[in-house]
């Protein structure tokens, strides 16, 4: 495994919590790919399609939105979060925000048809889990 992968890999062993599931880190952590974004470069444009959820190993993305010409930041994306804008993500639509590097950062992304694999994949793991309690 690539040693960066080393503080995704650590935060889903908190949200997965479970000692069975754990099993699988390994082959959701292959679906991910590495990004780097410079300062001011963008994740996602507004009108365009967030193509990415991701990970972010370092670094600070800022989701703006335009009000009457003027940016106002909604939020801020820290390390070791996740982020995307989801709306857009999920259904393919053009985004209503922008998402742009604040410093350079790293990032570990997924795309939806990797993304929507690996949930499907995960439900069928879960399946028998949930029918034994």
């Amino acid at each position: 495994m690539n040693s960066s992968l080393i503080k995704l890999e650590n935060y889903l062993k908190k949200i997965i919590n479970s000692e069975e599931l754990e099993q699988f880190i390994p082959s959701i952590l292959e679906q991910f790919t590495e990004l780097h974004l410079d300062k001011n470069q963008y994740l996602v444009e507004k009108g365009k399609t967030c193509s990415y959820f991701c990970f972010i190993e370092e670094g600070v993305l800022q989701h703006s939105i335009d009000i009457h010409g003027e940016e106002k930041t909604t939020y801020l994306a820290l390390e070791n979060t996740v982020t995307a804008a989801l709306k857009s993500f999920k259904q393919k639509t053009p985004s209503r925000k922008n998402i742009k590097a604040l410093c350079d950062c790293n990032l570990w992304v997924i795309n939806l048809d990797k993304f929507h694999n690996l949930m499907l994949s995960l439900i069928h793991i879960s399946e028998p889990t949930r029918q034994a309690e």
